[in-house]
């Protein structure tokens, strides 16, 4: 049976299929963040995507189970300049189907949803160190836009 792409109108009806995918990919960025997630994640990250009307998202399905999933929004001139694009939020895949094409499924179909709204291009981030999500990310068109730095203050080295 072929993997299936649904499309997720009701967060909340989906809950138990989306949450384990998400805990997933956090799970995946630990060791490369080393940032761990707040006691009530879950819930933040069900009122993130249940709060967007903008929102795109999708759950790859293979015989009745969720096994990978792509989020993101659309961003109309978000700040003080002319400007429209899909922002790329998620998008994970259980280890037992990478490399499966799942990934690449997930990401045809997020942007078909773009391409009917009349979107022409996609942002997202990666991780420092996801060397399998850069390879992805390259493998299907993308290219550095942008470098995200960051500096560790307040924390005086002990002496």
């Amino acid at each position: 049976m072929p993997i299936e792409i649904e499309s997720v109108e009701d967060v909340a009806a989906r809950w138990t299929d989306i949450e384990p995918l998400l805990s997933g990919i956090h799970e995946y960025h630990l060791p490369l963040t080393g940032v761990p997630l707040l006691a009530d994640w879950a819930e933040r990250q069900r009122a993130h995507l249940t709060a967007r009307a903008d929102g795109i998202l999708l759950l790859a399905v293979d015989a009745g189970r969720a096994v990978g999933f792509v989020n993101g929004w659309v961003s109309r001139d978000p700040s003080i300049f002319e400007e429209t694009y899909a922002r790329l939020d998620n998008i994970f895949v259980v280890d037992t189907h990478r490399g499966a094409n799942v990934g690449a499924q997930l990401l045809a179909a997020f942007e078909q949803r773009c391409i009917d709204a009349g979107i022409e291009e996609v942002r997202l981030g990666v991780v420092t160190g996801n060397e399998l999500g850069e390879r992805f990310w390259e493998r299907t068109g993308f290219v550095p836009a942008s470098v995200s730095m960051k500096k560790q203050i307040g924390h005086s080295p002990l002496r």
